[in-house]
């Protein structure tokens, strides 16, 4: 037979059992949300590192697609470019190019639109010697990067096709100072880090033809 005061005792331990294991469930909750909130916070400003450092933002639309839209390649053209992009794991825009469905400029223009990127015509531009003083020649050319000039307090540099995700960093970290990328074709990247890294260029642009 239970005693009264000994089914007291039993329900006190109970309910201080209970509200231990309430008072762990709270504590378990409010850790996880400040987890969760640390991660949101990295990640909020790992964004904001990469617009800062001038990365691309890609609108999510496909390559392809845009190309097809803006009528530069028809639909089984671009499938069988998707074919030929399997077998040989190039970049679709590469397959294009060496298929000779589309120039360059359609390409950089596309993945400009792509990326929410600005296009820059290399042959008018008088580069910066400075700057390529900072950047070692073998460094921009793995990279198909030039600098172009600094402007408020950031450094303009164009490159070809999309650009790696690390690469915004690299540049920032040679030149001193945050980056801005802009796009321009394999063709113009050639000639101007040719002109850039030549003893004799005096950092001058072509002149307009006519």
């Amino acid at each position: 037979m239970t005693r009264p005061h000994d089914s007291g005792r039993e329900r006190g331990r109970l309910r201080v059992r209970e509200t231990s294991d309430e008072e762990e469930d709270a504590r378990s909750r409010a850790e996880e949300a400040q987890r969760v909130a640390e991660r949101l916070e990295a990640l909020v400003a790992q964004r904001r590192s990469a617009i800062h450092q001038g990365a691309p933002r890609h609108t999510g639309r496909l390559l392809g697609n845009l190309l097809v839209a803006r009528g530069h390649v028809m639909d089984r053209e671009l499938q069988y470019a998707l074919e030929e992009q399997a077998r040989s794991g190039d970049l679709l825009g590469q397959v294009l190019l060496r298929l000779g469905l589309i120039s360059e400029r359609t390409l950089v223009e596309a993945l400009a639109e792509q990326l929410r990127m600005h296009v820059i015509d290399l042959d008018r531009v008088e580069l910066d010697d400075t700057l390529g003083a900072l950047l070692p020649e073998a460094d921009a050319r793995a990279m198909e990067a030039v600098p172009i000039r600094r402007r408020q307090g950031y450094v303009d540099v164009a490159v070809a096709d999309q650009p790696r995700s690390d690469t915004a960093h690299r540049l920032s970290e040679e030149l001193g100072a945050p980056v801005r990328l802009l796009l321009a074709t394999h063709s113009d990247i050639g000639r101007a880090l040719d002109r850039l890294y030549s003893h004799d260029h005096a950092g001058t642009a072509r002149r307009p033809e006519g």
